[in-house]
């Protein structure tokens, strides 16, 4: 069978989001979406789960990318800045 485990992070999260679509989940949880990612990566995955939310997936990501984040999503910050 195939495995992800060799694969880079952010090839992980790709298949994640193919196998959810392929395979519609009701729920997908991404931890550091960021991690080795560029920013140009991340805007791609970000947009990879904003197909599944449309699709009525519901997506937890989290990262510490804000840049990445797209507008629509809706952001829950557990580190707030004062």
């Amino acid at each position: 069978g195939f495995s992800t485990r060799k694969c880079n992070r952010g090839a992980q999260t790709r298949a994640a989001i193919a196998l959810a679509r392929i395979r519609p989940a009701d729920v997908l949880v991404v931890d550091d979406l960021d991690l080795g990612a560029t920013l140009s990566e991340q805007h791609e995955l970000w947009a990879g789960l904003l197909a599944l939310s449309g699709d009525g997936c519901t997506v937890i990501a989290s990262t510490t990318e804000r840049a990445a984040i797209p507008a629509s999503a809706l952001i829950v910050d557990l580190n707030p800045e004062n």
